[in-house]
């Protein structure tokens, strides 16, 4: 059984966490203000077209991905989460 990946986010003095299930592909916020929850969990739903590093940093290219197609995609959409919906992802904070 394959372990869920789970990334702390914060928004103002609310904490939570985005959780990404790799048994369903699908992906589960918990956060105490409502209305920022169904923001980020909207925007996690979207495609999105993202530059993706390559072999290095100097080389990108084009892909459209959804948070839940896998976990790499989960990561770059969620890299991108506080310029679209103003919630702060904690990566190196345990959720």
């Amino acid at each position: 059984m394959v372990n869920s990946y789970k990334v702390a986010i914060h928004y103002e003095n609310d904490c939570g966490f985005v959780e990404f299930l790799p048994q369903t592909n699908s992906v589960k916020v918990t956060l105490d203000n409502i209305g920022k929850a169904r923001e980020v969990e909207n925007y996690l739903a979207q495609s999105h077209e993202l530059a993706a590093a390559q072999a290095d940093l100097r080389t990108f290219s084009h892909k459209t991905m959804k948070a839940s197609d896998n976990i790499e995609s989960f990561k770059l959409v969620m890299s991108r989460l506080w310029q679209q919906t103003g919630v702060f992802v904690d990566w190196s904070r345990p959720s």
